[in-house]
């Protein structure tokens, strides 16, 4: 197939083409922008929801007793890491001595 050709049937097919006319184009375009705005605000919407049942739900589990039984199981948490670091060093030292 050569290029002229290939140009006379290009222009063939876009004669059986149809195009939009312009009241078309416009509402299809002034759906889009109206459809994107509303989905923007529902989204933002959300975001602003989910975000304050998320900070308000971090502010009741500080306030509330599972804060203080977080804290002192990290207390003891600590409490047990240090006594294991120091029989593992008090450990080596002796071997080390030896």
């Amino acid at each position: 197939m050569n290029l002229q050709n290939y140009l006379k049937d290009v222009l063939k097919e876009l004669r059986l083409s149809t195009f939009p006319t312009q009241n078309v184009v416009i509402n299809f375009t002034l759906f889009v922008i109206i459809f994107t705005a509303v989905m923007a605000a529902f989204l933002g919407l959300l975001d602003v929801v989910f975000g304050k049942v998320i900070l308000d739900g971090i502010a009741l589990l500080r306030d509330s007793q599972f804060a203080s039984k977080f804290h002192a199981i990290k207390e003891v948490t600590e409490v047990a890491t240090t006594t294991l670091i120091n029989i593992a060093t008090s450990t080596a030292t002796n071997t080390i001595v030896k």
